[in-house]
């Protein structure tokens, strides 16, 4: 298995996202820019949205009706 690494030091702060068997990191500044329309969500992988979705459903208001997928919460990371 081979992976890009990308140094996103000046990127921070950033999301971490457990999705698809893996952690993603992408930087809030990405984002804000898909929520804003200026990116297109594209942009961010399936996994990713859906892990992102859920967790947001689960917060306002205890995932009613949606099932549980079994992964790591997504965290934001300020403290770089």
């Amino acid at each position: 298995m081979t992976a890009d690494i990308h140094d996103i030091a000046e990127q921070r702060p950033h999301l971490t996202v457990a999705a698809d068997g893996g952690v993603h990191v992408i930087p809030c500044d990405l984002v804000r820019s898909v929520i804003a329309g200026d990116k297109p969500s594209t942009m961010l992988t399936e996994p990713v949205l859906r892990r992102i979705i859920e967790e947001w459903f689960e917060s306002s208001n205890g995932a009613v009706g949606v099932p549980h997928v079994d992964a790591a919460p997504v965290g934001y990371d300020a403290a770089f």
